[in-house]
């Protein structure tokens, strides 16, 4: 559910499909913690 909310989110604000792609390996609002 939330990577599909992002993709909305990402498509909403008017980015290409190559813009979200690189934007899916983002953290918009700190949803992703990277454990190393």
């Amino acid at each position: 559910e939330a990577a599909l909310t992002k993709l909305m989110h990402l498509f909403g604000q008017g980015l290409s499909a190559t813009e979200v792609t690189a934007a899916m390996t983002r953290p918009l609002a700190g949803e992703l913690t990277i454990v190393e």
